[in-house]
């Protein structure tokens, strides 16, 4: 018969012991490790929840964009049937004498108007008034100039075709973002007519721009007056001599 001592009994009560606290540490730890892995999983499911708003947006942004893409592919269509329906008008016809009578109007009208060498109607924006110093946007005032123009091209002058032209002292270019003064002039001119087709609707196709430099001066470049005047636009309206040119 086999004795149990006092000593086994307490080695065996050891051993359930740590068993106990072995199994508490591995359930702790496998508790834990799910409470990690939950929390990576509830990140990962944010994340996926904010790039699904994400493309639900940008898809409904895309469907108006196509929208608007389409209302403006409908709009392009029905504009050569309007165009058939409404011809432009014809370029008016006119004679020496009524170039004359033009001009007069014009300048009653405080306008600066001037005959060109090639028998066409010039309309004067000076540069100095209608750009800021060395910059090709309107100024304000000079807005207000094109406007006034702008009414003259859309009445006695809708069907002519116009050539604007930018012209510039002979000072040559310096201190400025522009190459040389036929860029100056080319890009005073684009701005006069670029507010024209955007504010006025004038026809692009009616319409050149053209850039003359230092090289048709009207006044002395040798002093500050002269060279004031050299600085400006010129919007030519280009004109028929007589009713055959006009067809």
């Amino acid at each position: 018969m086999v004795r149990v001592t006092g000593s086994a009994s307490v080695i065996g009560l050891g051993l359930v012991v740590a068993g106990c606290a072995s199994t508490d540490a591995d359930w702790r730890e496998r508790y834990l490790e799910k409470e990690r892995d939950a929390g990576v999983v509830s990140s990962q499911l944010t994340e996926e929840r904010n790039a699904h708003a994400t493309a639900v947006a940008q898809l409904e942004e895309a469907k108006a964009r196509i929208s608007d893409l389409e209302k403006e592919n409908e709009a392009l269509k029905s504009r050569p049937a309007e165009a058939a329906l409404a011809p432009a008008p014809a370029p008016a016809a006119v004679s020496d004498g009524a170039v004359s009578d033009t001009l007069e109007r014009l300048r009653k009208g405080g306008m600066d108007a001037h005959e060109t060498a090639d028998g066409n109607i010039a309309i004067v924006l000076p540069s100095d008034i209608t750009f800021s110093p060395g910059s090709k946007d309107l100024s304000g005032t000079g807005k207000k100039a094109v406007d006034q123009v702008a009414k003259e091209l859309e009445g006695p002058f809708s069907g002519n075709t116009v050539r604007v032209e930018g012209h510039t002292d002979g000072d040559p270019i310096r201190r400025s973002k522009f190459a040389d003064n036929f860029e100056l002039g080319a890009e005073r001119a684009l701005s006069v007519v670029r507010y024209l087709v955007q504010h006025h609707k004038v026809a692009p196709e009616r319409l050149i721009a053209a850039s003359r430099g230092e090289t048709v001066p009207v006044a002395d470049n040798k002093s500050d007056k002269g060279k004031a005047r050299n600085r400006r636009v010129e919007v030519v309206v280009v004109v028929p001599r007589d009713a055959a040119a006009a067809k």
